[in-house]
C-alpha cells in the first residue's frame, strides 16, 4: 500500500481513548454489559471475545470486533476502567460517538480523546 492510499484510508480509523472515572460498584460484568450496549449504539459487530480476570480484583476485556477492537481494563479499587476502541469503520461522527459514550457511562465521570494520526 502506497504512502497516499494509506493516507486516505486513515481517514476512515476511528480511535479513541476513553477513562471512565467514579464508577462505582465497577465489576466486571458491569463494564462488559456497558461496553456491549456502547458497541450495539455504534452499529459494530462482535466477532470475538475474551476475558482476563485478575486476583484479588481486575479484569481485562477484549472483543474483536469486525472492524477492529474495543478493550476494557478495569480497577475495581480506584472506580476506574480504561477502554480503548479502534474502528476502521467511521459509521458515526465524532459528536455522535462522544454522546453515545456519554449516554453508556452516564452514572460516572468519562473523559474521551480521540487519536489523531498525522498524515
Amino acid at each position: 500500500m502506497t504512502k497516499n492510499k494509506l493516507n486516505t484510508e486513515r481517514e476512515k480509523f476511528s480511535h479513541y481513548i476513553i477513562e471512565i472515572f467514579d464508577f462505582k460498584d465497577i465489576f466486571n460484568k458491569d463494564v462488559t454489559n456497558k461496553a456491549l450496549e456502547l458497541i450495539k449504539k455504534l452499529n459494530l459487530k462482535v466477532v470475538k471475545s475474551a476475558t482476563h480476570n485478575y486476583v484479588p480484583h481486575g479484569a481485562t476485556t477484549m472483543f474483536i470486533l469486525s472492524s477492529s477492537h474495543l478493550i476494557i481494563h478495569t480497577w475495581p479499587e480506584y472506580d476506574y476502567a480504561h477502554i480503548d476502541l479502534f474502528s476502521c469503520s467511521n459509521a458515526k461522527t465524532e459528536e455522535e460517538i462522544h454522546t453515545i459514550i456519554q449516554e453508556s457511562f452516564k452514572h460516572a465521570n468519562a473523559k474521551i480523546k480521540k487519536m489523531n494520526y498525522d498524515k
